[in-house]
């Protein structure tokens, strides 16, 4: 790993970094230099995806479909340099003919307005 990547001693918020991509991104960040937050709507996984991580790493939770969750998340982490998307339930797939709507309207709470709140909630955060 090449530890002059920009990363040493920056903060990321890994969103959704509890497991999956978002905890292989966290970990390559961390390893990288980076002090890291990652997320999950559960404690638990939240706090085990630090544990994993290890040294560098805290978790926080937060429900990314919820707008005021992710604005109080991003008051509570205060300054950051980076932010990494990556939350998001298991994918709808269906043939359209059977497609749950509800099921695919919480799809796009998390993936797209959940996305747009971190990004707002972020910018605010970091203009503050």
């Amino acid at each position: 790993m090449n530890a002059n990547s920009g990363l040493k001693g920056k903060s990321v918020v890994v969103l959704g970094g509890a497991s999956g991509i978002g905890l292989a991104t966290a970990r390559a960040a961390v390893a990288r230099g980076a002090i890291v937050t990652v997320t999950s709507r559960s404690a638990d996984r939240a706090a085990r995806g630090a544990r994993e991580i290890g040294s560098g790493a805290r978790g926080e939770v937060a429900d990314l479909a919820k707008e005021e969750e992710t604005r109080a998340l991003f008051e509570r982490i205060g300054a950051f340099d980076h932010f990494v998307y990556t939350a998001g339930d298991e994918l709808v797939l269906s043939p359209v003919a059977q497609l749950d709507l509800a099921a695919g309207r919480h799809a796009f709470e998390v993936r797209v307005f959940g996305a747009l709140a971190a990004v707002k909630s972020g910018q605010a955060a970091r203009s503050s």
